[in-house]
């Protein structure tokens, strides 16, 4: 639990894991952008009203109203046929992009999953070996302890004290 942990806090704070999913929100953009050019493009959407009063003397007119309107709508499109295929192969092009980013994201998560994993096992790996040596020492001192205690009472040489007292130095030192 505490490995998938940082591996979320690890996923959710990368900056080149970020940076590798915006990269194919982009891609997406622009293979969603040559997919349109498929299909007749607006050109332009423009309207106007207008509102008109006629003099008075136009008003006498039977059946005729001195007010009117008009209104008028425009719209052009065009499109281009693909005949060569110009658009089919950008579509071609931006998917491989696509395919090519999301490649780079996974990769990038890969690699971060692998190197937060390695470093947490590594952590482990030498805290467990500090325990280790830590009860190596408190065996050693008693080895040590041992070692004086019998030269002392004449059954070793010096030997055994000093090599005892090496020992012990280097686990220290280890640690």
């Amino acid at each position: 639990p505490v490995l998938d942990r940082l591996i979320e806090r690890a996923c959710a704070n990368n900056l080149s894991l970020q940076i590798a999913g915006v990269r194919i929100v982009q891609a997406r953009a622009q293979l969603n952008k040559a997919i349109g050019s498929l299909f007749p493009q607006q050109q332009a959407l423009s309207g106007s009203v207008d509102y008109t009063r006629l003099n008075d003397n136009a008003s006498r007119l039977p059946g005729f109203t001195p007010n009117f309107t008009t209104d008028q709508v425009l719209f052009a499109a065009s499109w281009e046929i693909d005949l060569w295929g110009k658009y089919r192969r950008s579509i071609e092009s931006d998917e491989a992009a696509l395919l090519a980013n999301v490649a780079s994201y996974d990769d990038a998560l890969v690699t971060l999953v692998a190197d937060v994993a390695t470093t947490y096992v590594n952590l482990r790996t030498t805290e467990q070996r500090i325990r280790v040596a830590d009860s190596n020492i408190v065996n050693f001192r008693e080895s040590l302890r041992v070692a004086s205690a019998r030269f002392h009472a004449g059954e070793t040489s010096l030997r055994d004290v000093q090599q005892a007292t090496t020992v012990l130095a280097q686990t220290e030192a280890a640690i």
